[in-house]
């Protein structure tokens, strides 16, 4: 008598709280076709990846009456009729909401149970919803993705890239941040783009307007008032100042601690040309008056900033 070996696949949708297998392998030609075969791959691939299918393999005889009792139970099917019966677009409606930032979409599909968090997207190098939350910037998205729903942070795509290096990448520090104290491997990675502790409160301070607390901190702490900010495009505090139009903060940083009023950042912008580009007359005019070096064509085309002192 001839014994045929089968190797089974068991699959457990833990969302879905229900169990299938369904044939793999086969070690016998006479147990199916080479087509066959390759939807069974097919499918198993599928519900890994779409699903979040757990799998664990079984050997069994097909003479043994435990293989016979096994294929008996109605629990039990091919398994690419089980993946049939699963919803065919709900990856691409879920993937598409991930690229549009629809975050209550996002988790609606999570809470449903029918997307797994460490879901794969197949057709682009395998990221999760969290690497492309991360390359997106949209740290909404990412704090729902691992504060509620525990999507891994050390998960690789296809380049073996984690959400950390992405976020880094594209210099999202914020989510850089973030994932680090969810416990992110990696994180010399973004050493480049990470601040002091010391250099984070000062920055905080300055986008706050806090004049005393900007004061305190360059005084008890030392710091070089050109510090640049590692996560914003090397800005110093008064290229900060003249963004927002903070001109008490802006006259204390030059005229107190004597900032240098030509620092061009990453983008080779100067704290002139902030001022003028967000229509901080006052702002400007003062920088200039204090030696900073006007450079029009770095101003935007629309701005209609008057200047108090004559062109050259």
């Amino acid at each position: 008598m001839h014994s045929f070996y089968w190797h089974y696949k068991i699959l457990t949708f833990p969302s879905l709280e229900t169990n299938f297998c369904g044939t793999l392998l086969f070690h016998s030609t006479r147990l199916g076709s080479n087509r066959s075969k390759e939807q069974s791959l097919l499918a198993l691939r599928r519900a890994q990846s779409e699903f979040g299918a757990q799998s664990s393999i079984a050997r069994s005889n097909t003479s043994s009456s435990l293989n016979r009792a096994t294929w008996s139970q109605s629990q039990f099917a091919p398994l690419s009729s089980v993946m049939s019966s699963l919803p065919v677009d709900t990856t691409k409606e879920y993937f598409d909401a991930i690229d549009e930032c629809n975050t209550s979409k996002v988790e609606s599909l999570l809470t449903s149970g029918l997307i797994n968090v460490d879901l794969k997207n197949l057709n682009f190098y395998d990221r999760t919803a969290l690497h492309i939350a991360a390359c997106n910037g949209d740290i909404e998205l990412v704090h729902l993705l691992v504060n509620k729903f525990n999507a891994s942070v050390n998960i690789t795509d296809s380049r073996g890239q984690i959400p950390l290096e992405i976020a880094t990448d594209y210099r999202n520090i914020d989510i850089v941040k973030f994932l680090i104290q969810k416990g992110s491997s990696n994180p010399e990675y973004a050493a480049p783009y990470l601040n002091t502790e010391e250099v984070e409160e000062l920055f905080a301070a300055a986008r706050a307007n806090d004049i005393a607390e900007v004061t305190r901190l360059i005084n008890e702490n030392g710091l070089d008032v050109d510090t640049e900010d590692r996560s914003d495009n090397n800005r110093t505090l008064l290229e900060i100042a003249a963004t927002n139009g903070y001109y008490d903060l802006v006259r204390l940083l030059v005229d107190q601690f004597h900032a240098d009023v030509n620092h061009n950042d990453d983008l080779e912008e100067s704290p002139l040309v902030m001022a003028m580009n967000n229509k901080h007359d006052n702002v400007a005019n003062f920088l200039l008056e204090r030696g900073a070096t006007r450079v029009l064509a770095d101003s935007s085309e629309d701005s209609d900033f008057s200047f108090k002192l004559p062109i050259d």
